[in-house]
Formats: structure tokens, sequence, C-alpha cells
């Protein structure tokens, strides 16, 4: 019976949903699509934020999330089943893996500073690209949300 637990279809996969793998997907989501579903996520914290640094937590937290489940997918979907426990790899894993799974490329530059300061930089920063700031928000900074997505791997 197709309804039990394990029952297989007949083209050999499995019938429940849960123990189906992963579909790999579309990798891309197209600029314009991103560009509104973000502007509609600051534009829902900017109007629960009093300041501009509350508006920057409030994106902040909003990335830790994306970026506690892309750490998920990105290590289901890895085959080695292994983990990186070192700092440095981490970080090397977040500049490569994690950074063209969400923006499409590498980031630019991963720089170490007294063994305790780590700059990750990309000069194009999609999340700032197309953001137009009101006056009152002057120096919001929507990279907020990318330093989350950090956090959240981490």
């Amino acid at each position: 019976d197709a309804r039990h637990a394990g029952a297989m279809s007949r083209q050999g996969q499995p019938t429940n949903i849960v123990d189906r793998p992963l579909p790999k997907g579309k990798s891309e989501v197209s600029l314009s699509a991103f560009s509104f579903l973000f502007s509609e996520l600051v534009q829902y914290h900017r109007t629960r934020a009093s300041s501009i640094a509350e508006l920057e937590q409030k994106l902040s937290e909003a990335g830790e999330g994306v970026g506690s489940r892309m750490l998920e997918v990105l290590a289901y979907r890895d085959k080695s089943n292994r983990r990186e426990i070192r700092l440095q790899g981490i970080l090397q894993f977040i500049n490569t893996n994690v950074w063209r799974c969400l923006f499409g490329k590498v980031a630019d530059s991963l720089e170490i500073y007294n063994d305790d300061e780590y700059v990750l930089g990309d000069k194009s920063l999609v999340v700032n690209r197309y953001i137009s700031v009101p006056k009152d928000f002057g120096d919001l900074n929507c990279g907020a949300f990318a330093a989350g997505v950090v956090k959240g791997v981490l």
C-alpha cells in the first residue's frame, strides 16, 4: 500500500515527501525579484523600527535566519559530511560557497588582521545596490543583512 512509510512509486522514487532528496532546483533568482523581495523586507522592518540602529539590528536578525538555513542546506548537499571547525576554514566556506549561493559570486576579499579581526569584503553587495534610503534614514547600511548571514552561519 502506497500510504505506508517507505513505499516506492513505480519509478523507484519514495512516495513520502520527507523521504525524497532535496532537489537541486534552479540556482539563480532574477535580480529584479530579489531586489523587490529585499526592499519589501526593509520596508517591513522600517515601519517597526524607531532608529537606524534598530532597523539594522532587525535586518541582521533576518540575515541570521537565512545564514543558519543556508548552512543546513549546503551541509546537506555536501557529500563529504565534513564539518569545518577552524575559524579561517568556515570563513573561507562563507566567502566561497555561501556567498556564491546567495549572491551569485564569490566575495571580493577575505582579510585577516591581528589573528582576531576578519573582514569579508564585497564591493558591489547586491543588498546595497538597489535600495533608495529616505532622508531620515540617511546612514542606513543594508549590508547589516549580509553581516547577519555571516553570523547565522557561524
